[in-house]
C-alpha cells in the first residue's frame, strides 16, 4: 500500500476517535427538559440546554418518555397524541395544597377551545403538575364526541393529576376537565374552578366524566360551577354509551350549584367518602325521559358529608316525564344527627318532620343514616369547624 495513504487512513481513524471521545452528550428521547426561560441556544432538550415550548418537547420525547417543564408561562396549546407523561414544576402536589412557582398553560389571545387537548388511539398519557388557564371550552379535554376521529381520535387512558384548571372565559361547553367517549383513566388532586354555561340546556362542569367507564375521580377541590363533577351516559352504542361503574370519591365540592351528578345513561355510578358542602343542592340523579330518554341506574351513595346544601343533600328527579332512579343515599351524615330534613326525610308518626339535617327529596332511600360525620378531609383541605 502506498505510504502517503496509509498516513491519510491513520489521521482520518485518529481524527474520528477523537471525535467520538469528545462528543457533546445529547439528552436521552426518553426525558426531556422545556423551560421558556431559556433563551440561549443550543436549545437541546437537556436539562442544561431545555426546550423552549411544551410542544417542542413532546415532539422530541420517545413514546412512553417524560417531558418535565419547568416554572413559568406557556403561551401555547399542548397537544399530547402519543404515550408520554408530561410534569409540571408541581407534579405530585396536589392542586389545593402547598406549592411553588407553577408552570402555566396560557392560550389566550390564540383563539384556542382547549388548553390541553389529549388524544390517539393508543395514548396512554399523564398530565401532572400544572395550572391551565385562559382557554375558550375546555381546560383539559381528552376524549370528545365533536372533535374528528380520524384526526383526533380519543385516548385509551388517562391519568389527569394534581392540577389548577381556572375557569374558561368562552361560553360554549364551558368544563375544566372532560374525560369522556370510551376514554379511562384517574382525575386525581386537582383544583377546578369556575365551570359556569350560560344556556338553559346544558350546565358548565368542574369535572365532566361522558360515555366512558371505570373512571375514579378522587381528591379533587371543585367549586363555584354549575355542575361540580358530573357523570354523563347516553342510550346509544358507540361512542355515544353509557358511562359505568365510575367511581367519585374523597372530593370537596362547595359553592356549586349541583356538587356532584349523576345523569342521564350513568349506570352503577359509586359517589362515597366525599364532602358535599353549601351546594345548591349536594348529590343529584337526574335523567330526561324524552331525550335522550334515559335516567340513571345503580347510583350508590354511601359514607359522604352532605351538608348546608340550600335546596337538597340528594335529590333524585326528572327534567320531564319519566320515573326518576330510586337511589340509594343510606350511611350518610347530613349534618345533623336527627337524619335528613324535608317532607320525604324524617318524620315522626303524626307527621311532622324531625330530620334537622340537609333535605331530600322524593326517591331517596336515606334510612340508616350516620349520627355523626365521616372523617374523609379530601383534597388536603381544612376541615370546617363542625368537623373538627
Amino acid at each position: 500500500m502506498n505510504k502517503k495513504l496509509l498516513s491519510v487512513l491513520l489521521a482520518l481513524v485518529l481524527v474520528l476517535s477523537f471525535s467520538l471521545m469528545t462528543a457533546v452528550p445529547v439528552a436521552a428521547a426518553s426525558e426531556v427538559w422545556v423551560d421558556g426561560s431559556n433563551t440561549t441556544s443550543p436549545w437541546d432538550g437537556t436539562e442544561a440546554n431545555p426546550y423552549q415550548t411544551i410542544q417542542e418537547g413532546i415532539t422530541a420525547v420517545d413514546p412512553g418518555g417524560t417531558v418535565n417543564v419547568a416554572a413559568g408561562t406557556y403561551n401555547e396549546r399542548v397537544d399530547i397524541n402519543k404515550s408520554l407523561t408530561l410534569e409540571g414544576a408541581n407534579a405530585g402536589l396536589p392542586g389545593s395544597g402547598t406549592r411553588g412557582s407553577e408552570s402555566i398553560i396560557n392560550p389566550q389571545g390564540l383563539a384556542l377551545d382547549f388548553g390541553v387537548l389529549i388524544y390517539g388511539a393508543d395514548t396512554i398519557a399523564t398530565f401532572d403538575g400544572f395550572t391551565v388557564e385562559n382557554y375558550e371550552r375546555v381546560g383539559i379535554l381528552a376524549g370528545s364526541y365533536s372533535l374528528d376521529q380520524e384526526d383526533y381520535p380519543n385516548p385509551s387512558v388517562v391519568h389527569i393529576l394534581n392540577n389548577i384548571v381556572k375557569e374558561p372565559i368562552g361560553q360554549q361547553n364551558n368544563n375544566c376537565i372532560q374525560v369522556g367517549f370510551g376514554t379511562t383513566g384517574t382525575i386525581i388532586g386537582n383544583e377546578v374552578m369556575g365551570a359556569n354555561l350560560e344556556s338553559p340546556d346544558w350546565s358548565g362542569s368542574g369535572i365532566l366524566v361522558s360515555c366512558s367507564s371505570n373512571v375514579l375521580v378522587s381528591n379533587n377541590y371543585v367549586h363555584d360551577c354549575e355542575g361540580g363533577i358530573q357523570v354523563m351516559g347516553w342510550p346509544v352504542s358507540g361512542l355515544m354509551g353509557p358511562a359505568e361503574d365510575n367511581i367519585v370519591e374523597y372530593n370537596l365540592v362547595v359553592d356549586n350549584e349541583s356538587g356532584i351528578v349523576a345523569q342521564q345513561n350513568a349506570i352503577g355510578t359509586i359517589i362515597r367518602y366525599n364532602d358535599a358542602l353549601n351546594n345548591a343542592s349536594g348529590i343529584v340523579s337526574v335523567g330526561w325521559f324524552t331525550y335522550p330518554g334515559y335516567f340513571p341506574s345503580g347510583t350508590q351513595i354511601h359514607f359522604n358529608n352532605i351538608v348546608g346544601n340550600v335546596s337538597y343533600g340528594v335529590r333524585s328527579y326528572a327534567w320531564d316525564d319519566g320515573e326518576p332512579e330510586q337511589v340509594d343515599a343510606t350511611d350518610n351524615w347530613w349534618g345533623h344527627a336527627s337524619g335528613p330534613s324535608g317532607e320525604y326525610g324524617r318524620v315522626n308518626p303524626a307527621g311532622k318532620i324531625v330530620g334537622k339535617g340537609d333535605a331530600v327529596s322524593d326517591n331517596v332511600d336515606w334510612d340508616p343514616w350516620l349520627r355523626r360525620s365521616v372523617w374523609t378531609n379530601p383534597a388536603g383541605k381544612d376541615l370546617p369547624p363542625s368537623r373538627r
